[in-house]
């Protein structure tokens, strides 16, 4: 990994916004210019039975997620289910 490199990062948030669970990190394979998009795929684990919400962010190696410093994360309501 490169110093500074940028990844996309998701957890899981109760209905509380309390985190549950974090994922691993993913890298962002190549520059992306300000403003500029990308389509990065991200393997997202599940956790267990419920309703939850998931949140996406982008993430700087020593600096920390972008919704730290005003960036606004990505969030969507989620409801895992038992496998059949």
């Amino acid at each position: 990994d490169e110093p500074y490199s940028i990844y996309v990062s998701y957890h899981y948030l109760s209905k509380s916004g309390k985190v549950i669970s974090e994922g691993p990190k993913t890298p962002i394979p190549y520059d992306v210019k300000p403003g500029g998009e990308a389509i990065i795929y991200v393997k997202v684990n599940s956790v267990l039975e419920g309703d939850y919400s998931l949140e996406f962010d982008l993430y700087q190696d020593g600096v920390g997620p972008f919704k730290s410093k005003g960036s606004k994360a990505a969030r969507m309501k989620v409801r895992i289910l038992t496998k059949i």
